[in-house]
Protein backbone atom coordinates (compact mmCIF):
# COMPACT_ATOMS: atom_id res chain seq x y z
CA UNK A 1 0.00 0.00 0.00
CA UNK A 2 1.21 3.10 -0.71
CA UNK A 3 0.57 5.69 1.34
CA UNK A 4 0.08 9.91 -0.20
CA UNK A 5 2.00 12.27 1.62
CA UNK A 6 0.01 16.43 2.34
CA UNK A 7 1.18 18.40 0.15
CA UNK A 8 2.32 22.17 2.14
CA UNK A 9 -0.52 23.94 0.05
CA UNK A 10 -2.51 22.20 -2.42
CA UNK A 11 -5.42 19.69 -1.90
CA UNK A 12 -7.04 16.65 -4.02
CA UNK A 13 -10.76 16.21 -4.96
CA UNK A 14 -10.62 13.62 -7.58
CA UNK A 15 -8.33 14.98 -10.69
CA UNK A 16 -8.94 18.47 -9.41
CA UNK A 17 -6.12 20.03 -7.59
CA UNK A 18 -7.59 22.77 -4.93
CA UNK A 19 -5.49 25.24 -2.75
CA UNK A 20 -6.58 28.12 -0.94
CA UNK A 21 -5.21 31.98 -0.90
CA UNK A 22 -5.84 35.10 1.59
CA UNK A 23 -6.06 38.53 -0.18
CA UNK A 24 -7.08 41.70 0.81
CA UNK A 25 -9.72 44.18 1.57
CA UNK A 26 -8.84 45.89 -1.37
CA UNK A 27 -7.42 43.57 -3.67
CA UNK A 28 -11.15 41.88 -3.07
CA UNK A 29 -12.84 45.16 -4.66
CA UNK A 30 -10.34 45.79 -7.34
CA UNK A 31 -8.85 42.97 -8.59
CA UNK A 32 -5.36 41.27 -7.97
CA UNK A 33 -3.06 38.98 -9.73
CA UNK A 34 -2.13 36.20 -7.53
CA UNK A 35 1.44 34.44 -8.22
CA UNK A 36 0.45 30.32 -7.64
CA UNK A 37 3.03 27.81 -7.80
CA UNK A 38 2.26 24.43 -9.63
CA UNK A 39 3.62 20.90 -9.02
CA UNK A 40 5.82 21.59 -11.56
CA UNK A 41 7.83 23.90 -9.88
CA UNK A 42 6.06 26.92 -12.53
CA UNK A 43 4.65 29.80 -10.91
CA UNK A 44 0.93 30.38 -12.28
CA UNK A 45 0.06 34.56 -12.33
CA UNK A 46 -3.92 34.36 -12.33
CA UNK A 47 -5.90 37.43 -12.61
CA UNK A 48 -9.18 37.58 -10.26
CA UNK A 49 -10.92 40.54 -11.39
CA UNK A 50 -13.12 43.00 -8.98
CA UNK A 51 -15.49 42.28 -6.52
CA UNK A 52 -14.69 39.05 -5.55
CA UNK A 53 -15.89 37.89 -2.31
CA UNK A 54 -15.16 35.24 0.20
CA UNK A 55 -15.34 31.76 -1.16
CA UNK A 56 -15.00 32.80 -4.50
CA UNK A 57 -13.04 29.77 -6.61
CA UNK A 58 -11.56 30.48 -9.45
CA UNK A 59 -11.08 28.03 -12.08
CA UNK A 60 -8.02 26.88 -14.15
CA UNK A 61 -8.42 24.51 -16.73
CA UNK A 62 -5.45 21.98 -17.33
CA UNK A 63 -3.62 23.00 -14.55
CA UNK A 64 -4.72 20.18 -12.26
CA UNK A 65 -3.72 16.49 -11.64
CA UNK A 66 -2.30 14.58 -15.00
CA UNK A 67 -5.10 12.20 -16.68
CA UNK A 68 -2.84 9.82 -18.95
CA UNK A 69 0.41 10.09 -19.51
CA UNK A 70 -0.07 9.37 -23.11
CA UNK A 71 -2.20 12.81 -23.75
CA UNK A 72 -0.12 14.63 -21.14
CA UNK A 73 -4.01 16.59 -20.01
CA UNK A 74 -4.43 17.84 -17.20
CA UNK A 75 -7.76 18.79 -14.79
CA UNK A 76 -8.88 21.66 -13.20
CA UNK A 77 -7.01 23.89 -10.71
CA UNK A 78 -9.19 25.75 -8.51
CA UNK A 79 -8.67 28.50 -6.32
CA UNK A 80 -10.73 29.26 -3.37
CA UNK A 81 -10.73 32.75 -1.50
CA UNK A 82 -10.59 31.61 2.43
CA UNK A 83 -9.80 34.80 3.85
CA UNK A 84 -10.23 38.21 3.16
CA UNK A 85 -8.03 40.36 5.75
CA UNK A 86 -9.45 43.16 7.39
CA UNK A 87 -10.64 46.17 5.44
CA UNK A 88 -9.71 48.73 8.02
CA UNK A 89 -6.04 47.17 8.58
CA UNK A 90 -5.26 48.34 4.84
CA UNK A 91 -1.03 48.55 5.32
CA UNK A 92 -0.25 52.26 6.24
CA UNK A 93 2.29 52.18 2.43
CA UNK A 94 -1.04 51.33 0.94
CA UNK A 95 -1.78 54.76 -1.64
CA UNK A 96 -5.09 54.78 -2.36
CA UNK A 97 -7.50 57.54 -4.01
CA UNK A 98 -9.96 59.79 -2.56
CA UNK A 99 -12.78 57.72 -4.20
CA UNK A 100 -11.08 54.46 -3.31
CA UNK A 101 -11.22 55.78 0.23
CA UNK A 102 -15.14 56.34 -0.57
CA UNK A 103 -15.77 53.15 -2.43
CA UNK A 104 -13.84 50.46 0.46
CA UNK A 105 -16.06 52.66 3.22
CA UNK A 106 -12.22 53.03 5.49
CA UNK A 107 -13.09 55.00 8.40
CA UNK A 108 -9.29 56.02 8.22
CA UNK A 109 -7.52 57.03 5.39
CA UNK A 110 -4.67 58.49 5.95
CA UNK A 111 -2.96 57.39 2.66
CA UNK A 112 -4.78 59.54 -0.19
CA UNK A 113 -3.79 60.38 -3.28
CA UNK A 114 -4.99 63.05 -5.69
Amino acid sequence: MIAKKPHDFYTRNGNDLLIQQKITHVEALKGTILEIPTLDGRSLLVTLLSRVNLGYEHKVPYEGMLLTKVTERKDTLKISITNIKDREKVKSSTKISAKECITLNLRVCKNVVN
